[in-house]
């Protein structure tokens, strides 16, 4: 099977938890095809009406994230560790609340067994200059022209 050489994921509806299993997906289950995934994560707000439903045309832009992914290590195994299983995406990061910054996947390569570690080595807030900010004021909240915010 052919795989892409750079992945881009963007969602906006998605959780920042699935867009890194997505991507770890592409990282760690491709035998290292994929090289690098890329996600943009774009998180909106609506406002409620009197019967706590959302209102459609309240969205707001709150804020753009992007973050990296690629390949942290492959290792050759002789065997599977007990509990593991073939071609399943597992955190390696040893955290259990939130996305996580590592995940793993044990895959046969020509008769060879590897564990593919994939890591997520950046994560910033994309910046707009001021007439970004001009152009699509409606969609920016708390946020004036002046101010830029890091991660």
């Amino acid at each position: 099977m052919s795989y892409p050489t750079v992945v881009i994921e963007v969602g906006y509806s998605e959780s920042t938890w699935d867009l890194a299993e997505d991507c770890d997906q592409w990282i760690a289950c491709s035998l290292g095809q994929v090289r690098l995934a890329i996600v943009i994560d774009i998180k909106y707000t609506f406002e409620k009406d009197s019967n706590g439903k959302t209102v459609p045309e309240s969205q707001k832009l709150m804020s753009i994230y992007c973050y990296t992914w690629d390949m942290e290590k492959i290792d050759q195994v002789s065997v599977l560790p007990g509990g593991e299983e073939i071609d399943v995406l597992r955190r390696a990061d040893g955290g259990h609340r939130g996305p996580a910054s590592k995940y793993y996947c044990f895959l046969y390569l020509e008769d060879e067994l590897y564990r593919f570690q994939s890591c997520n080595r950046h994560k910033f807030q994309v910046c707009f200059c001021s007439w970004a900010f001009d152009l699509f004021a409606d969609n920016f909240v708390g946020v004036s022209n002046q101010s830029t915010r890091k991660v």
